[in-house]
């Protein structure tokens, strides 16, 4: 509760930084999702085909990593059972030098708290591995242009749309002042969508041309650019007639009926938290459409 009355303040005293620090950590936990859901379905694909297909790996060179936590568990059970085996056998035998291996488990011998405790730090250790395996994988390019999309253009775009609402519609909400709301930005959403797959298909681009270890001679320079714009048109042209109208359909039927909802129930404190909920999982859904 302290949390939202700090970001609800924060979006009164400077909603600005509020609003572009919104969009930096919503756009960031979009597009983990999206890779997440990738490498998921990656996994399956690769399980069902050929393991060794490169096509079918993230970018990271961790891609090997496997999960210990069956045979961690299948060690500890297994050293359990080996030391009550022994402990059955010689427990007349209380003579043995403290320093030999029976000594030690006749003295340790394991209880049911120490059970559960080894199991818990095993598990924490298990989860701890996971996660830097998982942050290991990701696509930092990746997720960086999708964060730069959104602070750098989307969101401030939006909050100047936002204001023009609040300058020129009546502050009293009423059915027409919603669906002004509500339509002006679902329209306004077909080109910034199409901007974002041009800017999508740039970015690509310019990785491809970053990553090429073709020298580059004052012969070839202007043909190098030359073919870099061209392919800047082609792939933006095969994305835009590949994913446009699908996203628009898309766009339509969640941001329409979400908003009028939000615009018409929710009280006004409540909206950045709601927004920011759909805003995830939509930036999830672009992050898949444009890097498919």
């Amino acid at each position: 509760m302290g949390m939202f009355k700090w970001y609800s303040g924060l979006l009164k005293s400077r909603p600005l930084v509020a609003n572009l620090g919104s969009a930096l950590v919503v756009m960031s936990v979009g597009d983990i999702m999206a890779q997440e859901i990738e490498f998921n379905n990656n996994k399956k694909r690769r399980s069902k085909n050929d393991d060794n297909n490169p096509l079918l790996l993230r970018r990271s060179s961790s891609s090997n990593y496997q999960k210990p936590k069956q045979q961690q568990r299948q060690s500890l059970l297994e050293l359990l059972r080996r030391n009550n085996s022994k402990n059955n056998n010689n427990t007349s035998n209380h003579t043995t030098d403290d320093d030999s291996p029976s000594a030690e488990c006749i003295i340790n011998k394991p209880t049911l708290p120490s059970i559960l405790s080894s199991l818990v730090k095993e598990v924490i250790d298990d989860c701890i591995k996971t996660i830097k395996h998982e942050i290991r994988q990701l696509d930092y390019i990746r997720t960086s242009s999708m964060v730069f999309w959104s602070v750098g253009v989307y969101t401030p775009f939006y909050i100047q749309v936002f204001k023009l609402f609040d300058k020129h519609l009546p502050k009293r909400a009423t059915f027409a002042t919603i669906s002004i709301r509500v339509m002006t930005c679902f329209l306004l959403s077909i080109p910034i969508n199409a901007v974002f797959f041009v800017y999508g298909s740039t970015v690509h681009q310019l990785i491809k041309d970053v990553d090429t270890t073709t020298p580059t001679t004052k012969d070839n320079k202007n043909d190098k650019l030359s073919n870099f714009w061209n392919e800047i048109i082609v792939s933006s042209k095969r994305k835009l007639d590949a994913e446009l109208y699908n996203t628009i359909v898309a766009s339509g039927t969640v941001w329409i009926p979400f908003n009028f909802i939000l615009f018409t129930f929710v009280p006004s404190h409540l909206r950045p938290l709601n927004l920011m909920v759909c805003s995830a999982f939509w930036n999830c859904y672009l992050s898949l459409v444009q890097h498919r």
